[in-house]
């Protein structure tokens, strides 16, 4: 995390509201406080740096409310008074006093961001993007979207139109996908997703050719890439050079996933984008005579 000794006086932020639900009158916490401190102290530097110091907040309001899932926050348009002051609807078990609160802060400022500035991109683009930057804030990802993405695989950041509770695993794709983007292209990385040219694959693509090191020349050749490093994420002492050396390789943090995770990406033919693009036979990529199984530091991911 970025920290500053920073005063209440001397912040961006000169209001912070907790209220405990949505039709209380009164917060059941108001600056000054602990939580407002902590924001000015980590929070806010973070936001400066990455986002723009026009756009940190004056006021900022968190809503428990018991239509979240556990552990969960919500950003609403409805609820949001301007360009400078924010809310978040929180679900009641998340503490005023936990790091996660932090983090949710963070993920949801970008929302914020998307909504303010008027960015269109795809869902899992901007959440893709959220999730980046609760990545870069506190060194951990979000453990429950890439859990669910691999116990139920899906090489397309659109979830299954049959099954709508497949968009969390497609969340946890495009977080995946965009922590596999900054190995190579680091904190540059969510300055040019917050200004892409194009929508989408094509914004991707642009971020990849305007790069000053790239290690590809479409967002085809980096999306095959790393349905790869997904599965096998490890790194190659071997290579002739550090970007080849880090071609398949995602993240270090551990990940609460269960071990033994069966998949059934092998032998199945994949939509990348959208019917523009080509499909990718990931049977092709990797061979299972040869591959049974890649460790994923604290799980084993089996390939069938």
């Amino acid at each position: 995390m970025i920290k500053l000794d920073s005063r209440l006086d001397a912040g961006t932020l000169k209001e912070l509201n907790y209220y405990l639900d949505q039709d209380e009158l009164s917060p059941f916490v108001s600056s000054p406080s602990p939580l407002h401190r902590r924001y000015l102290t980590y929070i806010e530097p973070f936001l400066k740096k990455f986002f723009s110091t026009i756009d940190a907040p004056e006021k900022l309001r968190l809503i428990q409310t018991s239509t979240i899932e556990p552990q969960g926050a919500l950003y609403c348009t409805g609820f949001q008074g301007g360009p400078h002051e924010f809310t978040i609807l929180i679900s009641p078990d998340v503490s005023a006093n936990t790091e996660d609160l932090l983090k949710i802060i963070v993920h949801e400022f970008t929302h914020h961001y998307f909504y303010t500035h008027k960015i269109n991109q795809p869902t899992w683009f901007e959440e893709g993007t959220a999730l980046l930057s609760e990545y870069m804030f506190s060194g951990k990802p979000s453990g429950a979207a890439i859990t669910e993405h691999f116990q139920k695989p899906w090489a397309s950041f659109f979830k299954d139109l049959d099954n709508p509770k497949l968009s969390l695993s497609a969340y946890g794709q495009a977080q995946l996908f965009f922590m596999y983007l900054y190995n190579f292209f680091g904190d540059e990385l969510l300055n040019s997703l917050l200004n892409a040219k194009g929508s989408g694959a094509e914004a991707i693509k642009h971020i990849i050719q305007s790069a000053e090191k790239s290690p590809w020349l479409s967002f085809q050749d980096a999306f095959r890439d790393f349905q790869i490093a997904k599965y096998i994420n490890r790194l190659d002492p071997l290579a002739d050079n550090d970007i080849d050396q880090r071609r398949y390789f995602i993240f270090q943090s551990t990940l609460h996933a269960k071990p033994g995770l069966k998949t059934k990406a092998l032998g199945e033919c994949y939509q990348v984008e959208n019917s523009e693009f080509e499909r990718i036979q990931v049977k092709k990529i990797i061979d299972p005579t040869k591959v049974k199984s890649a460790s994923n530091n604290s799980f084993d991911v089996c390939i069938e």
